[in-house]
């Protein structure tokens, strides 16, 4: 028994890997990586609407290590304040991009949007599936979901 791979198929391996390496880190994700692709089929099928959470790839877990590395404060409230406008920065910086896009959308469209700071994300209400679509194109989105969550709380608060 001799040695699994010589060097000549090692070349072959190498030829045959290492592209398929290059095309998985130069691609962006697809939209089944952003979205559930049942959820998007189930939307286009119906024709409806729902309301969704767009997240980002910045996330918040960078900027509160490096709060938490770098500084030590005096106060619980100069911390919060160091916290409120890191966070708050961190989201107007990676959501720029998705904020211009949702105004440049306005109020016909039907889509009511919030950015929301202190999880790095933007809820859609109202979002169809051509929004979606459109969308998952924007780099800086990692994740496409659907919310039920804030759609119930805002439901109660509406009723009460």
């Amino acid at each position: 028994m001799g040695r699994f791979l010589s060097s000549h198929n090692y070349f072959w391996l190498i030829l045959a890997v290492v592209p398929e390496f290059l095309n998985m880190a130069s691609s962006s994700p697809s939209t089944g990586e952003k979205v559930d692709p049942k959820f998007l089929a189930a939307l286009r099928e119906s024709k409806g609407r729902a309301d969704i959470v767009v997240l980002f790839a910045a996330g918040t877990k960078q900027v509160l290590d490096e709060l938490n590395a770098a500084r030590t404060f005096a106060t619980r409230e100069e911390r919060l304040v160091a916290v409120n406008t890191a966070l708050t920065e961190n989201a107007a910086k990676s959501q720029a991009s998705v904020s211009e896009f949702l105004k440049s959308k306005g109020a016909a469209s039907g889509y009511i949007w919030d950015s929301k700071w202190i999880n790095n994300s933007i809820f859609v209400k109202n979002a169809d599936a051509p929004l979606i679509d459109e969308l998952v194109n924007f780099a800086e989105v990692s994740k496409i979901r659907e919310d039920k969550i804030v759609a119930k709380i805002l439901l109660e608060s509406d009723q009460q």
